[in-house]
């Protein structure tokens, strides 16, 4: 039953890994909130596809330490190994609280900095499950896959001046609106690559 019960949350861990990590290269977002006529990064609140992803890791793995006595009493010889990174992450992000203060639209910053704090917690997180040894190889395999992907997806962009058909993962249109990087060239405006 063992054998069982760990072959179960190595088959979860592999599909939380593998979701969490394949949603930060799938830019599709939805519009929360614009705070401008027109919806732009620096003056709109969006919801990526990371983010949820994200954060239906970090519950993942909440359930697998509390779930898991060994495996908890692992997580804390991590964390005390790692304490002064631990201390310097959390101290920049205390720090980053002061830029809410400043900034002309507070909402939009805090939310910037749940965002950063997710990813600290996710970055932290991942990096004990690969730790282990067992996730690394597939990790790196599977990071390098998804680089070459969206590169070959940037060169037929490039190339071709059209868009490679995949919206619905959040592939931008290539259209000559604003947010979309072009390069002024004579005669014509291209696309930066």
């Amino acid at each position: 039953m063992k054998t069982d019960s760990l072959k179960i949350w190595h088959w979860l861990n592999n599909l939380f890994i593998f979701l969490s990590v394949a949603s930060i290269f799938i830019n599709r977002r939805i519009l929360l909130k614009s705070f401008s006529n027109t919806p732009h990064d620096y003056q709109s609140i969006f919801i990526n596809l990371s983010d949820i992803a994200i954060i239906l890791f970090l519950i993942y793995f909440l359930f697998y330490l509390f779930l898991n006595k060994n495996i908890f009493s692992e997580f804390k010889d991590y964390i005390r190994h790692f304490k002064y990174l631990i201390f310097i992450g959390l101290g920049f992000i205390l720090f980053s609280k002061i830029s809410v203060l400043f900034s002309p639209i507070p909402i939009l910053s805090l939310v910037s900095l749940i965002r950063i704090y997710l990813l600290f917690l996710y970055s932290f997180s991942l990096g004990f499950l690969l730790s282990s040894g067992e996730f690394l190889k597939r990790f790196l395999i599977l990071i390098v896959s998804l680089g070459v992907f969206n590169s070959l997806i940037a060169a037929y962009q490039f190339f071709k001046f059209k868009s490679f058909g995949l919206q619905f993962i959040g592939e931008p249109i290539l259209s000559f609106l604003p947010g979309i990087s072009k390069v002024a060239f004579p005669g014509a405006v291209l696309i930066r690559g």
